[in-house]
C-alpha cells in the first residue's frame, strides 16, 4: 500500500510538470500491484488525459489511506505511573 501511495504522489507531481515519461513509468509499476477500484478509476482517468480530475482523485485517495492513527495510551498499572 505504501508503494502505491508514493507512486500516486509521483504521478500527481509529474502531472504538474507535464512529464509524460514519468507518468507512463509509474502507471506501468502500479499496474503490477494489486489495485482496488479507486486506483483503477484513477488509471482510467489518466488514460483519458483528465488530469484535473486525476489530481482531485489522487488527493482523495491519499487522504483516505494516509489518515492519522490514534494512539491510545494504556492504563497505568497500579503503583507505576
Amino acid at each position: 500500500m505504501n508503494q502505491l501511495l508514493k507512486r500516486l504522489e509521483i504521478i500527481k507531481h509529474a502531472i504538474s510538470v507535464e512529464d509524460e515519461d514519468i507518468i507512463d513509468l509509474q502507471i506501468r509499476k502500479i499496474k503490477v500491484l494489486q489495485n482496488d477500484l479507486d486506483t483503477c478509476m484513477i488509471l482510467e482517468l489518466i488514460d483519458k488525459n483528465d488530469y484535473e480530475t486525476v489530481i482531485d482523485r489522487i488527493d482523495q485517495y491519499l487522504s483516505k489511506h494516509k489518515g492519522l492513527i490514534t494512539y491510545v495510551n494504556p492504563k497505568p498499572i497500579y503503583g507505576y505511573q
